[in-house]
């Protein structure tokens, strides 16, 4: 049986769950395909879904206006919140972009540290693993972890490589201590 989204590349099938969804001629759609039903695979939220409690729990009192805050369970979801004492309403951010919950914006996942699941909304094939200084990386297709080889021993998520000198992001910089 195929693995969770598997591609065929000769013959361009993909197959989702054992169950083949989709035949085309269109190599790189077909990758796009399998990346964007992983990345938002079971999570459990949907564009609208309200929270009552989300806003009065997370809202920052320091912040003046309506808030965005995070929804605790991804990196890329947030409720909007028009007050404290407001109904949050889900929404996310675009594919590639993770949510900041200290500045309340959208961001490219290497410039902020996000410990839930990195890899969903995000389609790259490889994400650094937190807390790891860009040591080590993940497929985010299988889970796997890797290790750099000791001549490039820093994982670069832009450019999607082992490097020799560790990246300037955030996400290579910060380790919890």
């Amino acid at each position: 049986m195929p693995s969770l989204c598997t591609i065929e590349a000769l013959n361009s099938r993909i197959w989702i769950l054992g169950v083949l969804l989709l035949t085309t001629t269109q190599g790189s759609r077909v990758d796009d395909i399998c990346y964007n039903w992983l990345g938002n695979l079971g999570d459990g939220f949907t564009v609208g879904q309200t929270n009552a409690t989300i806003c009065f729990t997370n809202w920052n009192e320091n912040d003046a206006g309506d808030h965005l805050v995070s929804d605790l369970s991804t990196c890329y979801g947030y409720y909007y919140c028009e007050s404290k004492t407001s109904v949050g309403v889900w929404n996310h951010c675009p594919t590639n972009q993770h949510f900041n919950l200290v500045t309340g914006e959208c961001v490219s996942p290497e410039t902020y540290v996000c410990v839930y699941n990195r890899c969903r909304n995000v389609k790259k094939p490889y994400l650094a693993v937190v807390n790891s200084a860009c040591f080590n990386y993940q497929s985010c297709a299988t889970g796997a972890i890797f290790t750099c080889p000791a001549q490039k021993p820093y994982f670069d998520e832009v450019i999607q490589s082992c490097v020799a000198t560790q990246p300037a992001s955030n996400i290579c910089l910060w380790v919890m201590r």
